[in-house]
């Protein structure tokens, strides 16, 4: 994998669902036991460099002469090993930029599994796999870490240049525009924040600004602050992109995940780091001013806007050693074995949303989850379906629905199969 992959991929690692994206995907298939599933993992990870390593072998027919691809002036396959780049990089290539899923922009945990509405034009395919492959330079267009025959497609009513859908495992999924595709860390981006704004949207003014979470990438609050929305429409456009190798590395101070909304319901991503005054966005490096930096400060102080859902819940995660689940959809039940074991991954769904009290119906009750120290001390949360099929909480004879993002019945069905005894 070359260096500027790396950057990229690095600077989403804390909030990265790609692997949660792969727990996705399996739950289309029936469930096994967790340590089985442990250990076909490990086996197809090692298949996956077996066959990798021995393609290399057959390299000479994707190159030409020079060892170059497609037609890329600078790109070369270099044979003699296989890099990690599959593990952690999702993306394609297009037209010159990099594509790839950007949890931050997301509101839901889980992607969609029906994306049909919104799937346009079909693109092309993908025509080069990069997995497992080291090389030198520029990627060419239609070139991927997934497998050779994937279909890109446009999406209804959005700028190609913002967004494309692929199809990855027979699920469709959004990739974003995320940065130039540069040789190296050293090459000039030759791009503007305003350059960047106006390939993804049509209404260029900054009209909120999102805090995102720094554990997983959920959205936390929006801010309609002037000041501050004022300072990022004045300084922003004009500011040139710098690419890793051009800029100072002053070290890693903390740092704050905006988005920029715009008009249009578009998004830039951005990472502030308030201390050292600077900012990351579209795979290079900008400059802010000192008061750009403290008021981004000032937003990650306000903290969340809604309690999650595990903060309305009387247990931390490690006191819980009674879990028992009632699903009223199919009539299964489960009394956990390994409390702590499915009530991490319970936690950690639960803990992406944030919610308010509602006053409407309830709707259709589809499950019950009983969660405590023991059975004595419990506490029984319920879960309603609603008209538009989101899930809303019952505790303590109130109701909660989700702020932002959708919780749906499949995905908690999806975690009783997965992360409790009734997928064994």
């Amino acid at each position: 994998m070359n260096k500027d992959n790396y950057l990229a991929a690095m600077s989403k690692i804390k909030a990265s669902d790609e692997f949660k994206q792969k727990i996705i995907s399996s739950m289309e298939h029936p469930s096994e036991n967790k340590f089985f599933k442990f250990k076909k993992l490990i086996i197809t990870c090692v298949l996956l460099i077996i066959i990798v390593s021995a393609g290399i072998a057959y390299l000479p027919s994707l190159l030409n002469k020079q060892g170059k691809v497609n037609g890329s002036n600078d790109f070369q396959i270099q044979s003699g090993g296989t890099s990690g780049e599959a593990c952690y990089v999702s993306v394609v290539y297009l037209e010159g930029y990099a594509y790839s899923p950007i949890e931050w922009l997301s509101y839901s945990r889980y992607p969609g599994k029906d994306m049909q509405t919104i799937k346009g034009d079909k693109l092309g395919e993908v025509t080069l796999d990069l997995k497992g492959l080291r090389y030198t330079g520029t990627p060419p267009d239609f070139s991927s870490t997934h497998d050779v025959g994937t279909e890109i497609f446009e999406i209804v009513n959005m700028k190609k240049e913002r967004a494309v859908l692929v199809n990855t495992g027979g699920l469709e999924s959004i990739f974003y525009r995320e940065r130039k595709a540069v040789s190296d860390v050293n090459e000039p981006l030759n791009l503007t924040v305003f350059d960047v704004i106006h390939m993804i949207t049509d209404t260029p003014k900054v009209i909120a600004v999102e805090l995102r979470s720094e554990e997983n990438g959920s959205w936390m609050r929006t801010s309609l602050e002037q000041q501050l929305i004022t300072l990022i429409n004045q300084e922003l456009p004009a500011q040139a992109l710098l690419n890793y190798g051009e800029i100072e590395n002053n070290g890693d101070s903390y740092r704050v995940p905006i988005n920029l909304m715009f008009e249009d319901g578009a998004a830039l991503h951005m990472q502030v780091y308030p201390e050292e005054k600077y900012a990351s966005v579209f795979g290079g490096y900008i400059s802010i001013s000192e008061g750009l930096a403290a008021l981004t400060a000032d937003l990650l102080k306000e903290g969340e806007e809604f309690s999650k859902i595990t903060d309305l819940l009387p247990y931390e995660v490690t006191e819980v050693a009674y879990l028992y689940f009632k699903n009223y959809v199919d009539g299964s039940e489960v009394l956990c074995e390994e409390p702590q074991w499915s009530i991490s991954a319970l936690y950690e769904m639960l803990g992406y949303y944030r919610v308010e009290k509602q006053q409407h119906n309830k709707g259709a009750l589809v499950m019950t989850a009983i969660i405590g120290k023991s059975q004595e001390d419990s506490i029984k949360v319920e879960f309603y379906e609603d008209e538009d099929k989101n899930i809303m909480i019952g505790l303590n004879g109130d109701l909660y629905g989700t702020v932002k993002g959708e919780l749906k019945q499949e995905h908690l069905e999806d975690y009783l199969r997965n992360y409790t005894e009734l997928g064994s």
